[in-house]
């Protein structure tokens, strides 16, 4: 398997992921914004879900998998 694809399978994988716990700790759009960062009122929401039995959700796990996305399609269209 060519370490592109790899890359960029495991940051689909990642990102997906993060948007599926993302939906379910925030579950409405105006709280779009706790996807990629971390305010206060984001946390404040993120540890009531904790609190309910959610899974702790961190912006990092969204912006790691975007940007493991990122470098697996640079990798990809420089071995073009």
């Amino acid at each position: 398997m060519k370490i592109s694809k790899l890359v960029t399978s495991v940051g689909l994988i990642i990102t997906v992921a993060s948007v599926a716990l993302w939906a379910y700790n925030f579950g409405n759009i105006d709280s779009l914004s706790c996807l990629y960062e971390n305010s206060l009122s984001c946390g404040v929401i993120n540890t009531a879900a904790v609190i309910n039995g959610s899974i702790d959700y961190n912006p990092l796990m969204f912006i790691g998998g975007v940007s493991a996305l990122v470098v697996g399609m640079v990798l990809k269209f420089l071995k073009k």
